[in-house]
């Protein structure tokens, strides 16, 4: 799966993933991105801000 660009800044601009080194943090986004293809889950680039703890998927597209 390739996330959309928007996704992507998200997770490395937070101070906490900085402190991983990059090999690391490569190899999480391609399991994370592998599993969500296993599962047919689709990212959807829309610019929501619903928070994802409260979402169901809905014919598994989540909002990013």
């Amino acid at each position: 799966m390739m996330f959309p660009e928007s996704f992507l800044t998200k997770i490395f601009e937070r101070p906490d993933v900085c402190m991983i080194p990059m090999q690391y943090q490569s190899a999480m986004i391609q399991a994370i991105g592998e599993v969500l293809d296993e599962e047919g889950v689709i990212i959807d680039d829309a610019d929501t801000k619903s928070d994802v703890s409260t979402v169901q998927p809905t014919d598994n597209v989540w909002p990013i």
